[in-house]
């Protein structure tokens, strides 16, 4: 247990059978140290343990947790929450009830902070969701970066974004009825996101630094802001790749 309470990146991946993550005399407080975790490939994963009669498995906490990262793990309902997350969250192809789960936060939390109020880049990838306003994304205030990716159910952007004035960075891919809604000027979404300094729409930039690159009749961009989104796509899919989340159809820049 002293090596446990020292840990602090855990991965675990590529582990088919794997549905619940036990660790005996663990409490309320376990992995004190723990910054990083990342679960990947785990298609039968359900939860970090059994749900018992007592409340002991909701309370747990990931005290210090900075980055959580999970992906193709599409039973996992519920795993402790993490009152401190402040760098990045990526969910890729998990539950919807996870989603919600980390999203809400637990009734006897003490914490008058909002959940994820420090939260600095945020990743949805291939979620059945038709609508993000579910998920408090007001309470995003220190949001940096936001990526969209195959999420094709998703039908607008939430009001709360007019709220995210922290937000830098604005990347949507693979999402037909969210790329209508926020292709240029005007369509439905773009007062909801008009501030962000950088918005990509399906590896073609929109805004950059602030300005609008479209003119009026849509035509083709500059060379050098070409030249920059094809960089920023091909950057993008190659960390994709990686994942095994790509579609070629997807990131295949229509300029």
């Amino acid at each position: 247990m002293d090596q446990i309470c020292s840990l602090r990146k855990l991965e675990i991946g590529g582990l088919d059978d794997l549905e619940y993550i036990e660790i005996e005399g663990q409490g309320t407080s376990f992995f004190p140290s723990l910054k990083y975790l990342i679960i990947k490939y785990c298609p039968k994963l359900m939860g970090w343990q059994k749900k018992r009669d007592d409340s002991t498995a909701k309370l747990a906490q990931f005290t210090f947790l900075s980055q959580f990262i999970c992906h193709n793990c599409p039973k996992l309902s519920w795993i402790p929450q993490f009152p401190s997350l402040n760098e990045a969250l990526e969910l890729n192809n998990v539950s919807l009830q996870l989603v919600q789960e980390i999203f809400t936060p637990s009734i006897s939390s003490s914490s008058t902070v909002p959940p994820f109020s420090q939260l600095k880049t945020l990743m949805f990838s291939q979620l059945a969701v038709e609508s993000l306003q579910p998920y408090g994304l007001q309470n995003l205030t220190s949001l940096e970066k936001l990526t969209i990716f195959d999420c094709r159910d998703l039908k607008s952007l939430p009001q709360e974004m007019r709220s995210l004035t922290s937000l830098r960075k604005l990347h949507i891919y693979g999402c037909p009825i969210l790329r209508r809604r926020c292709a240029n000027k005007y369509c439905e979404d773009w007062p909801l996101v008009s501030h962000i300094s950088y918005i990509n729409v399906q590896a073609r930039i929109i805004q950059l630094e602030g300005h609008y690159q479209l003119d009026d009749n849509e035509s083709a961009l500059p060379p050098v802001v070409i030249s920059h989104v094809l960089r920023e796509a091909n950057a993008v899919a190659d960390s994709l790749a990686k994942e095994g989340l790509a579609r070629n159809s997807d990131l295949v820049a229509t300029l």
